[in-house]
C-alpha cells in the first residue's frame, strides 16, 4: 500500500529533541541557543570511584554560567511537557541539575521570552500548505502545557492588522523553507516563540496534533478530511472560514453534560476522551472544546475571561483590546 507520511529518518530527528536543534542549526533556522548533557557523562563518578574530578560536569557547568537565563531543562524524548524544569538563576540550574532522580539525557535551552504560537502544515513535496498559526497561553512556569493551554486565532497570514507586528511574511517563508529542507510529508506540527521581532522553532512534530481539531473547525472540515484532500485532492482542500476560534481543554464531563453543552452555539467542536483505566490522574483524560466566534472582541465575551485560568495575563490584555 502506498503511503504519504513523513520519513522515519524525519521522525527519528524530530523524536530527538538534540537531533532536532543540529539539524535546524545546520540549515540556519532560529532556535534558542541549547546545551546536550549525557546522563552517563555527567555522573561517570558514580560507575567508576576512581574518578576525583569530572572534567564534562565542569565543562557543563561553564557553558550553563554563559546561558542567559532563565533555561528550560527538559529529556531529549519528553513529551507534553512532563518532566520538564524552568530554572530562573544559575543556582537553581544547579539544584535541578544534581538531583540524582531520572536517569536520562537532557537538553538545556535557553528561555525565549515571548508570544508562543503553533501551526500545522499539509501536503506533500509538490503541494503542500502552511496554516496560520494559533496563540497559546501558559502556564504559571511560563511553558505550554497541552492539556491546559488554551490556543487562540487564527492570525491570518494576510491579515494586515498584525501582519507587521508579527512578521507574519517572514514565517510563512520559514516554515515553507523548513517544509521543503526536511523533505517533510503528510503533516507535522511546529512550536515556535516570537521574541524581539524573532520567529524561533522551539520543536517538531510529525504528525497529527492537538491543534488539529481546531484547524478542522477552521475549515468545516475534519481531520480524515483534512489530511486526505491536502494530499491527494490538494485543488479542493477546504478553504479557511473568517472566523475567530478558541481552544481550551476541561476536565471529562458526563455523557448528560456532554450532550447539553454540544447543544451550544457557540461551539463549533466538541470531542472527548475519558479512559476508565487510566492508573494516573494525568492520563484520565478530558474534553477539548472549539468555540467559534466573529472576533476576538465577541469571543472575550462568549467565554466570560474572569472564569478562565488567568496564568497568561497577556492572552486576556490581548482580547480586551
Amino acid at each position: 500500500i502506498k503511503t504519504i507520511c513523513n520519513s522515519l529518518e524525519n521522525q527519528e530527528f524530530c523524536f530527538n529533541k538534540w537531533d532536532t536543534q543540529i539539524a535546524l542549526e545546520s540549515k540556519e533556522f532560529e532556535t534558542p541557543k541549547s546545551i546536550y548533557l549525557s546522563h552517563d557523562l555527567f555522573w561517570a563518578e558514580r560507575s567508576n570511584k576512581s574518578i576525583i574530578k569530572n572534567p564534562y560536569k565542569e565543562l557543563i557547568f561553564i557553558k550553563l554560567q554563559n546561558m542567559t537565563f532563565p533555561v528550560v531543562i527538559k529529556s531529549l524524548t519528553g513529551f507534553s511537557s512532563y518532566g520538564m524544569d524552568v530554572a530562573k538563576t544559575f543556582p537553581e540550574a544547579l539544584h535541578f541539575l544534581n538531583q540524582k532522580s531520572g536517569n536520562e539525557d537532557k537538553i538545556i535551552q535557553e528561555y525565549k521570552d515571548g508570544l508562543h504560537f503553533g501551526l500545522e502544515i499539509y501536503g506533500d513535496q509538490e503541494n503542500f500548505e502552511v496554516l496560520p498559526p494559533f496563540l497559546f497561553t501558559l502556564n504559571k512556569y511560563g511553558i505550554t502545557s497541552p492539556k491546559q493551554s488554551i490556543k487562540i486565532g487564527p492570525f491570518n497570514f494576510d491579515d494586515e492588522k498584525y501582519h507587521e507586528k508579527l512578521q507574519l511574511s517572514r514565517l510563512k517563508k520559514d516554515m515553507e523553507k523548513l517544509w521543503k529542507t526536511f523533505r517533510f510529508s503528510g503533516s507535522i506540527q511546529v512550536d515556535l516563540v516570537f521574541s524581539e521581532g524573532k520567529w524561533y522553532i522551539i520543536e517538531i512534530n510529525p504528525r497529527l496534533s492537538g491543534m488539529t481539531l481546531t484547524y478542522s473547525a477552521l475549515k468545516n472540515s475534519n481531520p480524515q478530511e483534512l489530511m486526505l484532500k491536502s494530499l491527494v485532492d490538494s485543488n479542493n482542500f477546504p478553504k479557511n472560514q473568517n472566523i475567530t476560534l478558541c481552544n481550551l481543554k476541561i476536565p471529562v464531563l458526563s455523557k448528560a453534560d456532554f450532550e447539553k453543552l454540544a447543544q451550544n452555539p457557540m461551539i463549533k467542536r466538541i470531542f472527548q476522551i475519558d479512559n476508565k483505566l487510566a492508573k494516573q490522574k494525568r492520563d484520565v483524560g478530558f474534553c477539548e472544546i472549539v468555540f467559534e466566534a466573529k472576533n476576538y472582541c465577541e469571543l472575550s465575551k462568549v467565554l466570560e475571561l474572569q472564569a478562565l485560568p488567568n496564568e497568561n495575563t497577556f492572552f486576556q490584555d490581548f482580547l480586551a483590546k
